[in-house]
């Protein structure tokens, strides 16, 4: 499956940082933050998962310790970006080829 990623050169982030690049990923667990069904049996919203400034970050930041302490590979997110939709792919790097994934780029 190929990916399209912005990656960024530069804090704060500016547009002119922007790189696309284009990825093939092969994820073996992957947590789904984006589908209801998973949001439910955290007891947890999107909105939850996108609150603006450092105290919004606890509870997503708790989520991916738990994840990764689970052995998920990857987690699906909704994006916290104001005014933008879509998602985040977030992998732990250190997990792929323990776990059987794996990530290339493309171009």
């Amino acid at each position: 499956m190929g990916e399209a990623t912005q990656v960024f050169r530069t804090v704060p982030i500016k547009r002119s940082a922007w790189y696309t690049a284009t990825f093939e990923v092969d994820l073996k667990k992957v947590l789904d933050l984006t589908a209801p069904k998973v949001l439910g049996r955290l007891e947890i919203t999107i909105a939850d998962l996108v609150q603006a400034g450092p105290p919004g970050f606890r509870l997503p930041q708790s989520i991916a310790t738990a994840a990764r302490d689970r052995g998920f590979t990857a987690i699906l997110a909704p994006t916290a970006r104001p005014g933008l939709h879509g998602s985040n792919l977030v992998v732990f790097l250190e997990f792929l080829t323990d776990l059987g994934a794996s990530i290339r780029l493309l171009r």
